[in-house]
């Protein structure tokens, strides 16, 4: 079976056998980190230009990660994001 979770314009497309394996596990989780950054853009503040503009895409990548891994409602997805 495969499920699309999408936040905006960016959809995560997986299996569900990826829960079934810790690197499985681990490549989700990196779907869902990689998207963040693609919604909220880098915290490099040489990228951003700003350390203003820096502090604005952490925040906003910390709360788009949190809020992925909250509605894909994953215990194993959670532990990694806790940890």
């Amino acid at each position: 079976m495969v499920v699309t979770a999408s936040s905006s314009n960016v959809n995560i497309v997986y299996d569900k056998t990826e829960l079934e394996s810790a690197k499985g596990q681990k490549r989700l989780y990196e779907k869902l980190k990689n998207a963040s950054l693609k919604l909220c853009g880098t915290s490099e503040e040489r990228i951003t230009g700003s350390l203003s503009g820096s502090i604005g895409n952490s925040e906003c990548y910390k709360g788009t990660l949190a809020a992925a891994v909250k509605r894909l409602d994953q215990p194993e997805i959670t532990a990694l994001h806790n940890n």
